[in-house]
């Protein structure tokens, strides 16, 4: 799946940016094409995380209404709710995290990274550093 997105980002000559905070994880250094990684300063991530802002909040907040939804959906005939949501398989969680991240608009995505201090004018200087 990774290389269908990344052939399909370089036919589109898509630029991406890509936030990262210090985790030893996340692959400093790597050399991508399409890719520009800006990581965040140590000791800073609650303060400058775009996602710490809101837009996780959001994310939880839609995914446990769309697992309430399925419950709901299936009660009839079920001992209980409780039962019942432990039968919850990946394939229905997994349609859960689509659904829920799709209702997260660009609008709060946008807001949670202005509240950080990054305006859409840092992106757009972050990629021209990436076109030279």
């Amino acid at each position: 799946m990774a290389g269908k997105l990344r052939q399909k980002m370089r036919n589109q000559a898509r630029k991406v940016l890509l936030v990262l905070d210090n985790a030893t994880c996340h692959a400093h250094g790597a050399q991508l094409k399409n890719v520009k990684l800006l990581f965040l300063p140590p000791n800073t991530i609650s303060k400058l995380q775009p996602l710490d802002h809101g837009v996780i909040k959001c994310f939880k907040m839609e995914y446990r209404q769309c697992a309430l939804r399925y419950v709901i959906a299936r009660m009839d005939g079920c001992e209980s709710a409780s039962a019942l949501s432990k039968k919850i398989s990946v394939g229905d969680a997994v349609d859960c995290i689509k659904t829920s991240w799709k209702k997260i608009g660009q609008e709060v995505i946008t807001k949670c990274f202005v509240s950080c201090g990054i305006s859409s004018r840092e992106v757009e200087r972050q990629l021209d550093l990436f076109d030279e």
